[in-house]
C-alpha cells in the first residue's frame, strides 16, 4: 500500500468507524424500545435483558454498514477538498482517481467484510437471541408447537399438518405428498407421525398409503409405516421466517428443498441472492458518495450527513420496492434483489463519468 493510499484510508476509515458506532446505538435503543413492554413483563434479570438487547444489534449494525460508507466516502472527499489537496494533486499533474481508488477499495474491504458477517456474526446472533428469548425470559410459552402448517421436506416431497410439536418431534393430521414427472405419485395420511432418532426417519401411524396409477388410485390401510422422510424435526421448519436471519448457506439449504415446491416463499429465493446484493452496495453507494461530495464542496459536515441519510434512504426505498415487485411476480427474485443496486450503480457511473474522475 502506498502512503497516499494508507493517508487516504484513515481519512476513511475514521468517519467510517463513528457511523458504525452511532448506528449501533441506535440500533440498541430501537430494540429496546420496541421489546421494552415484553420485557418488562418478563421475569429475566437486567443482564439477561442487556444480553439479548445486544444480540440484536450485530444484524442491524450490518445492515446500516452501507449508510456507514457513504458517508465516509462523502465525508474523506469533503476534507480532501476542503483542505485544498484536491486542487493540488490535479495542479501538479496527477490524475484525480489518485483520491478515490484508495476510497473504493476501502468499501470493497467493508464489502467483504459484511459478506463475511452474514455467514457467521448474523446467523450466530440470531440463533443466541431467539435461544434465549425462548429459553430464559420467556420459557413459559410454547415456543415449538406449529398449526395448519406446510413444510418443504424436498424438491418433490410435500408435507402438511395440523399441528407440529417441534421438541417433541411429533405431528398430528399428517398428509405427506410424494409426487414425480407426472405429478402426485404416493401420499401417506396418518392420525399422527413421530420422529424415530435411532433409525433416522419419521414413522406413520395410523392412516393410509395411497398410490396413484394410470389405472386409478390404490389404498391401502397401515397401523405403522415407516416412510422416506428423513429431515430431523429442526430442519423441517425453517429456523426464522426472515431469511435476513439466516446465513447464506441456511437460505441456500431451504431453497433448494423447497425448489420444486410452488408454495416456496418468494421471500427466501430473493434473500438468497440479496445476501450477495447486500454487501455489494458498500461499493456502489460509495462510487456514488464521491460525486456528491464533489458537488457539495466545502459545506458544512451537517450537510454531508443529511445529503448521506437521504441517498441511503433512497436506496433503501428501492430495495424494498424491489422486493415488493420480485414477491408480485414483476420482476424475477435476481432482479428484485439486484434493483436498487443496478440503478444506484449506474448513477454513480453516469456522475464520475460527468466530473471526469
Amino acid at each position: 500500500m502506498s502512503i497516499f493510499a494508507a493517508y487516504a484510508a484513515r481519512r476513511f476509515f475514521k468517519p467510517f468507524l463513528f457511523a458504525v458506532a452511532l448506528f449501533s446505538i441506535l440500533a440498541f435503543l430501537g430494540g429496546m424500545l420496541e421489546k421494552m413492554r415484553l420485557l418488562l413483563h418478563s421475569s429475566a434479570s437486567v443482564r439477561l435483558i442487556l444480553e439479548y438487547l445486544c444480540l440484536g444489534v450485530p444484524r442491524w449494525t450490518i445492515e446500516t454498514l452501507p449508510a456507514a460508507t457513504l458517508l465516509a466516502a462523502m465525508v474523506a472527499i469533503s476534507e480532501f477538498v476542503r483542505s485544498g489537496e484536491w486542487l493540488a494533486v490535479q495542479a501538479s499533474g496527477v490524475k484525480a482517481s489518485a483520491f478515490w481508488r484508495p476510497l473504493l477499495a476501502c468499501s470493497l474491504v467493508v464489502a467483504g467484510l459484511a459478506y463475511a458477517a452474514q455467514r457467521t456474526v448474523t446467523p450466530y446472533c440470531s440463533r443466541s437471541l431467539q435461544k434465549l428469548w425462548q429459553e430464559r425470559i420467556h420459557p413459559d410459552w410454547d415456543w415449538g408447537r406449529y398449526t395448519r402448517i406446510a413444510l418443504a421436506a424436498g424438491p418433490d416431497q410435500f408435507l402438511q399438518a395440523s399441528e407440529f410439536h417441534l421438541k417433541d418431534g411429533r405431528m398430528e393430521g399428517v398428509i405427506f405428498d410424494l409426487t414425480g414427472p407426472a405429478g402426485l405419485e404416493r401420499q401417506l395420511a396418518a392420525a399422527k407421525a413421530l420422529w424415530d432418532p435411532l433409525a433416522g426417519r419419521w414413522t406413520f401411524y395410523d392412516g393410509v398409503e395411497r398410490s396413484f396409477e394410470r389405472a386409478g388410485m390404490r389404498e391401502q390401510a397401515f397401523d405403522r409405516m415407516g416412510s422416506s422422510l428423513a429431515l430431523p424435526p429442526g430442519e423441517l421448519v425453517a429456523r426464522t421466517s426472515d431469511p435476513g436471519e439466516m446465513s447464506p448457506a441456511e437460505v441456500r439449504r431451504y431453497v433448494e428443498r423447497a425448489g420444486g415446491i410452488e408454495f416456496a416463499p418468494i421471500a427466501f429465493r430473493i434473500g438468497l441472492h440479496a445476501k450477495k446484493a447486500h454487501p455489494f452496495a458498500n461499493f456502489v453507494l460509495c462510487a456514488l458518495g464521491i460525486p456528491v461530495a464533489l458537488r457539495l464542496r466545502r459545506r458544512s459536515l451537517v450537510l454531508n450527513l443529511c445529503a448521506a441519510l437521504a441517498i441511503f434512504a433512497l436506496y433503501m426505498w428501492l430495495l424494498q420496492a424491489g422486493k415488493i415487485m420480485g414477491a408480485g411476480g414483476a420482476v424475477s427474485p435476481i432482479l428484485a434483489a439486484w434493483l436498487a443496486n443496478v440503478v444506484f450503480g449506474t448513477l454513480a457511473l453516469g456522475l464520475m463519468w460527468r466530473y471526469e474522475i
